[in-house]
């Protein structure tokens, strides 16, 4: 479980504009423990994985992105993706207008990212929202 989830979801929830807009978390893999929160929280969340870890997450590469699944999202997210994902998140997340926050692994990452720490967590975020 990653440290301060409960943190990193309410941040995810505080930049919202609109409470009915979809949540996308790419590559949630076994790591549910936001995902859970947001469920919780009762936002309108779906999580993709290129292996899917159960019948409720959707299946997709985002090297080559079903983008439908992620039209209407407002915030795609990703806890501790390879770096070499990046450029390939940053893309979806411009292609339908949405804020992308990454949890990353360590903060030694693109300066095209905005580096923001809330409540000591280090996250990367771009707003690609009109």
């Amino acid at each position: 479980m990653i440290e301060k989830y409960k943190e990193f979801a309410e941040f995810i929830l505080l930049n919202l504009k609109n409470k009915e807009s979809k949540i996308i978390e790419v590559g949630i893999g076994k790591e549910r423990a936001v995902y859970d929160e947001l469920k919780r929280a009762k936002a309108r969340i779906i999580a993709v994985d290129i292996d899917i870890a159960s019948e409720e997450f959707v299946k997709d590469d985002i090297t080559k992105p079903n983008v439908g699944i992620y039209k209407g999202s407002e915030i795609i997210y990703s806890i501790r993706p390879p770096p070499e994902l990046y450029p390939f998140l940053k893309e979806i997340a411009k292609k339908v207008k949405a804020l992308l926050i990454i949890k990353p692994l360590t903060i030694d990452e693109p300066p095209e990212f905005k580096l923001v720490n809330y409540k000591g967590i280090a996250l990367y975020i771009i707003d690609f929202r009109c």
